[in-house]
């Protein structure tokens, strides 16, 4: 399918998704696949490339690691019939999914779609160390820039290639969200590069202006495309965005016990002595939600490892194990300090 007219109504850009997406299904007529048809790329200034395996590996994606728990990908990657609506609930994903950046593996926990294109921001259950994220760009390319497309996807030789591609495209037009692109000395986006970055250089930095949504596959491996096509793409801008994106990929709340980026609330409650004499103190954590805190559940009770003196006790949270949870750290005086920590599972 040829990359759609950008002066097609919005509703109809929306619903018409030729979705670069590793599952036959979902590309319709064409087979299942997963990269750029470029050059292989060993640049370390690229290593916040995400790639991206959704379920069973009934999808592959790509993406850009934008904070260190935030990937930016194609909001195509995960809507149930992304060839008929871009709608994502906003949560955890529907299918398990991986992301790997920097060589490091992710889950993802959370999803924040943006509603009004095709961009969602994954929520990563550990932050990614030794990476920086990329820049986002603060204004619109040009018709006639050139721009550098990365991806995992299918390349025109490799179904699923082990390495990141590069491909270099002229911007054609810049019409509201979509920004369209035609590939340079023969490059091409394919499917599995859904949703990966698509930068612009400027004094030897690189900044993202948008994300990778749909093409023609022209060059693609296993599809058949006339001779002389001409590789087109429609990639989402971010520039116009990056006020979403910084507001949403934030770092998750140091009090946040139960995983889903909501802060918690944690208290160390006094017991008092028991009839063994032995001082009882108890943590307990209330969890938010969307509508106020749950009931408290109590997490730890000194009753298992002997007396405990409330008042001699100062709590503090932290991520002190680097999962991406708060945990719960306690300076108690025993006439001298001590530092014990309870991690959250």
């Amino acid at each position: 399918m040829n990359a759609r007219s950008t002066t097609d109504p919005r509703p109809h850009r929306l619903r018409r998704v030729a979705v670069l997406l590793g599952s036959a299904s979902l590309l319709l007529s064409v087979t299942p696949a997963q990269a750029l048809v470029g050059e292989a790329s060993t640049d370390a200034g690229l290593g916040f490339t995400a790639k991206l395996v959704v379920g069973d590996h009934q999808r592959g994606c790509s993406g850009a690691l934008v904070s260190p728990e935030w990937v930016l990908t194609a909001a195509s990657c995960f809507a149930e019939n992304p060839a008929a609506d871009l709608s994502v609930p906003a949560g955890a994903p529907r299918l398990r999914t991986v992301a790997t950046v920097g060589g490091e593996q992710r889950a993802v926990m959370e999803l924040r779609p943006h509603g009004g294109r095709d961009l969602v921001l994954a929520r990563l259950a550990q932050p990614v160390r030794g990476v920086t994220p990329v820049a986002l760009a603060a204004a619109a390319p040009a018709a006639g820039q050139d721009l550098t497309v990365a991806g995992h996807g299918r390349t025109a030789t490799e179904w699923v290639p082990l390495d990141r591609h590069t491909g270099t495209f002229a911007v054609t037009v810049v019409d509201g969200g979509d920004l369209a692109m035609s590939g340079k000395d023969g490059a091409s986006v394919c499917q599995g590069d859904a949703g990966g970055p698509v930068l612009r250089t400027v004094d030897g930095r690189r900044e993202l202006v948008a994300v990778s949504s749909r093409s023609n596959h022209v060059g693609c491996f296993g599809v058949d495309s006339a001779e002389g096509t001409a590789a087109e793409a429609v990639a989402a801008r971010v520039d116009d965005v990056r006020a979403w994106v910084t507001a949403n990929a934030v770092r998750t709340p140091a009090s946040d016990f139960g995983g889903d980026g909501r802060s918690d609330v944690g208290v160390l409650y006094d017991g008092g002595q028991g009839s063994d004499g032995a001082n009882r103190t108890a943590l307990w954590t209330l969890t938010a939600g969307a509508s106020g805190f749950g009931a408290p559940v109590r997490v730890w009770d000194s009753a298992t490892g002997g007396s405990w003196n409330w008042s001699r006790s100062k709590v503090f949270s932290g991520d002190f194990d680097g999962d991406g949870r708060g945990d719960v750290g306690v300076l108690y005086d025993y006439g001298r300090q001590s530092l014990p920590v309870s991690a959250s599972r």
